[in-house]
């Protein structure tokens, strides 16, 4: 699974400098760089292979954690527009897998509208965290209690 949560500020106006200069001069227009960037789609956007991944990890989390969620939307293609029904189902189902996870200690299920980068963020870290602690693909991790002054033998 893949997660995208560390969108900022400069992804958003690399995104809108590199679309103006496409609608002002044409993709020609572009560097090779520039037009890699369009091709594998911008962090500073959300796009429908962002949907598709967001909706998909949903889904796939929720069947982790026994839980049932809104219908997922997996589907998303190039000519779809996200609804607000859309966003808030989005927003609804994760926070019922927040609701569900037993661990509270992360970010809080952003308001609506989701229509900035940090909402995105927090959408995608709160499925990432669930599904690092419930993955049965990520080992965990447990070290028992060592007390002050307690005898390990040497490090």
């Amino acid at each position: 699974m893949i997660f995208i949560y560390d969108r900022n500020l400069l992804d958003i106006t690399t995104a809108k400098e590199i679309i103006s200069k496409i609608q002002s001069t044409g993709f020609s227009s572009l560097s090779d760089y520039e037009k890699e960037q369009w091709a594998n789609g911008f962090k500073g956007t959300l796009n429908y292979t962002d949907m598709n991944r967001i909706e998909g990890n949903i889904s796939e989390i929720s069947q982790m954690l026994g839980i049932e969620v809104s219908n997922p939307k997996i589907d998303w293609d190039m000519e779809s527009i996200p609804t607000q029904s859309d966003f808030e189902r989005i927003r609804n189902n994760t926070q019922l897998i927040r609701e569900n996870c037993g661990f509270q200690n992360m970010p809080y299920v952003p308001e609506l509208p989701l229509n900035r980068y940090d909402k995105i963020n927090d959408i995608e870290k709160i499925l990432f965290y669930v599904y690092t602690i419930y993955s049965p693909e990520i080992p965990q991790y447990y070290i028992d209690e060592i007390y002050i002054d307690e005898e390990i033998g040497d490090i």
